[in-house]
């Protein structure tokens, strides 16, 4: 256990400087909390969907929201080599810091494509309500909130983190998610 947490703080300390030198990038709060944003706005907009067709359903969605990104950051961020820092615009590695220990980071890669699932739902579960009520019964409203719901979530959000938080990391070659986009 002791030799495990010297470890860590090699880990810690050579990351968190490679890091630095390598993306010599940190955004301010200002910025991080613009970059979020269109997320939050996604999160509102299914929880809308949601609530259009049950209430109870849409609080459930809401408690999902916290406990998707808790785990997302446990089972990612941890061991990304963003840790603690501000190097990457959603801000998570800030959290992530005050949430758990720093996980060694060549772990990440493998750890992102086992645990990005947990984030799926946030996407397709209102998605899928949506299209449902619209096949139901046609609604203007709803199909107005799920054309914004789609946009926002798979055009604004995607496009929002390849073209800026990951086309200045010096570290996207390396990353799973740009592997996975193909880019």
């Amino acid at each position: 256990m002791k030799s495990s947490k010297i470890e860590d703080k090699k880990h810690r300390s050579k990351t968190r400087s490679s890091i630095t030198k390598t993306c010599k990038t940190d955004h301010t709060i200002g910025q991080i909390a613009v970059h979020n944003v269109p997320l939050f706005l996604m999160y509102a907009l299914g929880t809308l969907i949601i609530g259009l067709f049950n209430l109870y359903l849409a609080i459930i969605f809401i408690i999902y929201i916290f406990i998707s990104n808790y785990l997302f950051m446990l089972g990612i961020c941890a061991y990304c080599p963003h840790y603690g820092t501000r190097s990457s615009l959603c801000g998570y590695g800030l959290v992530t810091k005050y949430i758990t220990e720093r996980k060694p980071p060549r772990e990440f890669k493998n750890k992102f494509k086992r645990n990005i699932g947990v984030l799926f739902p946030l996407w397709f579960v209102p998605l899928g309500i949506g299209i449902f009520l619209l096949l139901y019964s046609f609604n203007w409203i709803v199909l107005i909130l799920l054309i914004i719901f789609m946009v926002i979530g798979f055009v604004i959000v995607p496009f929002g983190s390849s073209s800026t938080t990951c086309k200045t990391c010096k570290l996207r070659k390396q990353c799973p998610w740009m592997s996975i986009c193909g880019r």
